[in-house]
């Protein structure tokens, strides 16, 4: 049997402080611009042709 546990923090404990948001890398947005656009771009030479 699993033991279930609460999510809620324990009395006494104090929560820690919030995280400030990540920064994207340029590799990152790189990489994402890549998938997105890349088979547009394998596609273009038939519609240019076409």
């Amino acid at each position: 049997m699993a033991a279930l546990t609460s999510t809620e923090p324990a009395a006494g404990s104090t929560t820690p402080a919030p995280r400030a948001p990540r920064r994207v890398g340029f590799s990152q947005t790189l990489g994402r611009w890549d998938v997105k656009v890349s088979p547009y771009l394998y596609i273009s030479p038939f519609f240019v042709l076409f």
